[in-house]
């Protein structure tokens, strides 16, 4: 690989990293929601949420994590045919939608466990006790997942052991 190749890669590399952080921006709301319609769900509507939900920016992790795993996406699906891409990017985009889903029904159900001073069974929850920073970065660590073993399992394949 060349000085040029290099280069190029690195750059369409921080141009997909920045579509990222753009990409977390706008779907931030959304995904804050869907976590939020997920823990009423998951309990039942037992938890129901109380307050203002008052929320200016997410933490610089919740950016950085969406950057890197659409970078790593497109990394792993670099030099693939365009049929191959679509399929990929589905299968990332329903394996974070379902964790997201997961994790949010395993985490409401462990708060509406813990609790205490609940008035049959039911559990009363401020906007910002959630962790939607956390519940997001561990759905795109298990989405990239899929993406890492077939990038790993590429490499292996590609590479050839000298003679």
């Amino acid at each position: 690989m060349n000085i040029r190749a290099i280069i190029k890669n690195a750059f369409i590399s921080g141009c997909f990293f920045i579509s990222g952080v753009i990409v977390s921006i706008l779907a931030e709301s959304s995904i804050r929601s869907f976590i939020r319609v997920t823990y009423k769900f998951a309990t039942n509507n037992r938890i129901y949420f109380v307050g203002k939900d008052f929320h200016l920016f997410a933490s610089y992790y919740y950016y950085l994590g969406f950057g890197l795993s659409i970078t790593l996406f497109y990394l792993a699906v670099n030099h693939l045919y365009w049929k191959k891409k679509i399929i990929h990017g589905v299968v990332f985009i329903v394996v974070f939608i379902g964790a997201i889903f997961l994790v949010s029904a395993i985490d409401s159900n462990l708060k509406l466990i813990s609790c205490t001073m609940c008035d049959d069974g039911t559990m009363p929850v401020r906007f910002n006790w959630i962790n939607y920073d956390g519940i997001t970065i561990l759905s795109l660590a298990l989405s990239s997942i899929p993406c890492l073993i077939f990038f790993f399992k590429r490499r292996k394949n590609n590479h050839t052991a000298p003679d």
